[in-house]
């Protein structure tokens, strides 16, 4: 995680009063608050002060002039309160992407009805930067449940079938609006069983597109970045990281204990990239040439559909990876 560090609540509310009549047809939504906390700046620290050694011995080295601008900016970011013009470029991302799906009538993702940015009340957590930030999103509540791992494997095969089906055309979807998600993973997947439908939520990072035909930027190995191919399930129902296999083996005396197991899963289970996830690893002057807002990016393949339409875009960071990941207390 990059700073500003957030810490993230999701909530359900309830549409008491609409005297403006602008929220026709909604009477529950999803509010998510953001809010800015305390974290370590110890490894952004150690980067800073690794680059200002190089720069003694390579005092006319830009790269390194430009890495140590960076990071100071990094702890500053870390350490002190910022206000609604700096909060976490994954915040903004996902507001932008919202705002875009209800602009353009996605039918596959939550829409954005309303945000807005508050300063933080120490008291609302001990570890809460006060004076910070606190970003609130309310966005429609979509219907069906977030399907959890054994829930999905508990399914006869026909069923995670047709879950399967449902999840491309969700996905196929969100292609066609320009969105490529790369937090991928079962959590992010919502099953309306009663219609048989999927929706695809958490657009915090992803990668701006413009598809000719999305359908055949489709493989199925995209089935196992999401964590619901089969081949996926086999790994997961064998794998040290099933907690109904740790127990087994513990009984059977296994050689490693279920914590060891659990640890080892845990890593095996975070080393799974996407296709994509290489992007990740563009170098800090690369990617700032190709920031944009979801809006402006998607500006021209829209244009014959939006003539008449202003376009509201706002140049944006989406994406801004450090060269090196520094961690979050």
């Amino acid at each position: 995680m990059y700073p500003p560090y957030e810490a993230t609540q999701v909530l359900r509310c309830f549409l008491t009063d609409d005297p403006m009549n602008q929220y026709s047809g909604v009477t529950e939504a999803v509010v998510k608050v953001k809010y800015q906390v305390q974290g370590s700046a110890h490894r952004l620290e150690m980067h800073l002060a690794r680059n200002k050694d190089i720069a003694t011995k390579q005092p006319t080295n830009q790269h390194v002039s430009e890495n140590i601008s960076y990071y100071e900016e990094q702890i500053s970011l870390a350490k002190s309160p910022v206000g609604p013009n700096d909060i976490n470029l994954a915040t903004v991302a996902e507001e932008e992407a919202l705002s875009y799906f209800k602009k353009h009538g996605c039918a596959s993702t939550p829409h954005l009805l309303l945000s807005d940015c508050f300063k933080v009340d120490k008291s609302i957590d001990d570890l809460a930067m006060e004076g910070g930030y606190a970003a609130f999103m309310i966005m429609t509540k979509i219907p069906g449940n977030t399907m959890r791992t054994r829930e999905f494997w508990a399914l006869a095969r026909h069923k995670r079938d047709t879950v399967r089906a449902a999840f491309k055309t969700a996905l196929i979807d969100v292609w066609n609006h320009h969105v490529y998600p790369r937090d991928t993973g079962l959590r992010n997947i919502m099953w309306d069983d009663a219609q048989e439908k999927c929706y695809i939520v958490d657009f915090e990072d992803y990668e701006v597109v413009n598809f000719e035909d999305a359908e055949a930027e489709w493989n199925d190995q995209i089935y196992s970045d999401w964590e619901i191919s089969e081949a996926w399930g086999e790994a997961f129902r064998n794998g040290p990281w099933n907690p109904s296999k740790r127990s087994l083996e513990a009984t059977e005396g296994a050689a490693l204990n279920s914590s060891d197991q659990l640890s080892d899963g845990t890593k095996s289970d975070s080393s799974r990239t996407s296709p994509r996830s290489s992007l990740a690893a563009e170098s800090k002057a690369s990617t700032a040439s190709k920031r944009s807002s979801i809006t402006t990016e998607s500006k021209s393949s829209d244009t014959s559909s939006q003539s008449s339409q202003s376009t509201d875009a706002t140049d944006s960071q989406l994406m801004n990876p450090p060269k090196e990941s520094p961690d979050a207390a």
